[in-house]
């Protein structure tokens, strides 16, 4: 039998080894390809200032948000600058897809110290593909997360796309619903970040707001606390359930036409029946329920000082709105004008009456 001379044996042996080689790493991302990787979070952009002095912050929290009259809400430069571009990479059904989101985080992060998490879900005006507009009206909280009285924290806020405004819906350029990627988006912040899993709470304005109590009832586990403004939500949801031991602050205008109170107040009723922490502001004012919220009654301080199985400081029982002139003449000064009428006709007929049966 002849023998290869030992060139060409390692030659051969080289060869094997490659096509083995290729086979393996092929195989890999077949089965890489089938399953999906991993999500990924990438930066783009680091947050820039993180430092203010306490009168720049109340300014920034006085300026009311901008609007574009094609468009709509835009962020305020200032606050963007406060937050990362993020990118979340992930494969789904073979396809690699790439979702942009902002992420402020905490000026330090001492080693083996954790943080809490806000999700912040936008309305749905601020849909659109810049990686941007989601941060309109946050600057009302800049004071809760930034300067002197500030609360270390993460916040993260995913974006609607511009071709679909739904947080249900997958009918969009990336085909994945914006809960489903917001709900990734937080596992992996939560994996590549300090952040303390019992403190993980959600902030939501109108289908935003509705968006983050889906997200919440899908998984309970995850949120600690909610802070709701105008949120589309039916007292008989069965998501009231779920989330009995999740404290939940609502916010409602009484003169709000896209948002009419009444379902809100109902749930109020139906989750305070049923011994769920709830709490329920409402004022006078149109559909902005959410500038106030945020500053004033500072509902970032209270979330973020909220933990999964604590009965943090509750904000207060039901507000209600202080009415105006009108509305508090028809609802108390009218009916006792009818009734002292009714009452003083029907006396003035019995004093007549009493008169012509007299002789």
């Amino acid at each position: 039998m002849e023998k290869l001379p030992i060139g060409r044996t390692s030659g051969i042996l080289l060869l094997c080894c490659s096509v083995l080689f290729v086979s393996v790493v092929s195989a890999n991302e077949i089965i890489e390809h089938a399953v999906g990787q991993e999500p990924k979070l990438v930066v783009l952009e680091k947050q820039k200032r993180n430092a203010y002095e306490k009168k720049e912050l109340d300014r920034l929290s006085l300026e009311k948000t901008e609007t574009h009259p094609v468009t709509g809400y835009l962020a305020h430069p200032e606050i963007v600058g406060l937050f990362s571009a993020m990118e979340l990479r992930f494969t789904e059904n073979g396809v690699v897809k790439e979702i942009p989101f902002r992420f402020h985080l905490p000026e330090k992060t001492p080693l083996g110290k954790r943080f809490p998490l806000i999700v912040f879900f936008h309305g749905e005006g601020e849909s659109d593909d810049d990686n941007t507009r989601q941060l309109s009206h946050i600057q009302y909280a800049v004071n809760s997360f930034v300067g002197p009285q500030k609360f270390d924290c993460f916040i993260l806020a995913a974006q609607c796309p511009a071709d679909n405004h739904s947080w249900n819906s997958s009918e969009n350029k990336y085909g994945t619903s914006p809960l489903t990627y917001v709900e990734l988006m937080i596992r992996a912040v939560i994996r590549e970040y300090p952040i303390d899993v019992e403190r993980v709470s959600a902030f939501g304005i109108c289908s935003g707001a509705t968006a983050a109590w889906r997200c919440a009832a899908k998984n309970p586990e995850l949120f600690c606390a909610l802070g709701l403004c105008s949120p589309v939500i039916d007292y008989y949801d069965s998501g009231i359930d779920v989330l009995r031991n999740v404290p939940v602050w609502f916010f409602g205008n009484n003169q709000d036409r896209a948002f009419p109170l009444e379902n809100m107040r109902r749930t109020f009723d139906v989750m305070n029946q049923k011994g769920i922490r709830l709490y329920y502001s409402e004022r006078n004012g149109t559909h902005d329920s959410w500038s106030k919220a945020l500053r004033d009654d500072l509902i970032f301080n209270w979330l973020l000082s909220q933990k999964k199985g604590n009965d943090g400081p509750p904000p207060g029982v039901v507000v209600r709105a202080r009415r105006s002139w009108r509305e508090a003449f028809f609802a108390t000064i009218l009916p006792v004008l009818i009734i002292l009428t009714l009452t003083f006709n029907r006396r003035i007929n019995r004093i007549k009456t009493i008169r012509k049966e007299l002789p």
